[in-house]
């Protein structure tokens, strides 16, 4: 959801904030104007100071859309709190993760380049890493594994989602991937007994960085 807002700009109803301007607090004096409209933003002709159309709400310092907070808000009036949104958040998790292996790992997806990579995300005294493989082409999401340690615990259960979602060849038929890596955290020797298994080949474009 992106940071907008669609309510239209009005400056006869503002008035500037700014405690050192002399027009401080007048409504409809005509000294505001228009600076800007994304983000919406109010000019003073008096003080020269430009200002958010969030100044004084709720909405103030927050990057969030407004549209979003609101809905959260009106969650909260009616008494949801954090951890019915845990458990909401672990049950689309889980239907996710269903839909994935229904639709995703059913050996159907037709791509010639793969491409493996990993995220270091920091939480509050803790650092995880976030293992994905996607179609280079259609940038679908072929598989994804999350691990505290980035060794081959994070790297096969990626590369081996990669493969159940890749179609099954004939022994006599001879398929080539470029699996394109940017510091995979696995040995290629690792890649190819996943995808031996199923006969096929691979061929490695780009630098792999052994760990």
């Amino acid at each position: 959801m992106q940071n907008s807002t669609t309510e239209p700009m009005d400056p006869s109803k503002q008035f500037c904030p700014n405690s050192a301007c002399s027009a401080r607090g007048r409504i409809g004096a005509g000294n505001i104007g228009i600076h800007s409209y994304q983000p919406q933003r109010s000019r003073c002709r008096t003080c020269k100071k430009t200002f958010s159309a969030r100044r004084g709400t709720m909405m103030e310092g927050l990057r969030t859309a407004a549209e979003l907070v609101v809905i959260i808000v009106i969650l909260l009036a009616y008494g949801v709190d954090e951890r019915t949104v845990a458990d909401w958040q672990k049950r689309a998790g889980k239907h996710c993760q269903q839909v994935h292996h229904a639709l995703v790992e059913q050996g159907k997806v037709n791509t010639h380049q793969v491409q493996a990579d990993e995220i270091r995300a920091k939480g509050r005294n803790l650092v995880i890493w976030m293992g994905m493989a996607i179609d280079a082409s259609s940038r679908l999401w072929m598989a994804g594994v999350v691990s505290v340690r980035r060794d081959r615990e994070l790297a096969d259960p990626k590369l081996n989602g990669a493969r159940r979602a890749l179609p099954s060849f004939s022994c006599f038929f001879v398929a080539f991937f470029s699996i394109l890596s940017g510091g995979l955290s696995c040995r290629p020797t690792s890649l190819f007994p996943i995808f031996l298994l199923s006969g096929r080949y691979l061929l490695l474009l780009s630098s792999l960085m052994l760990v």
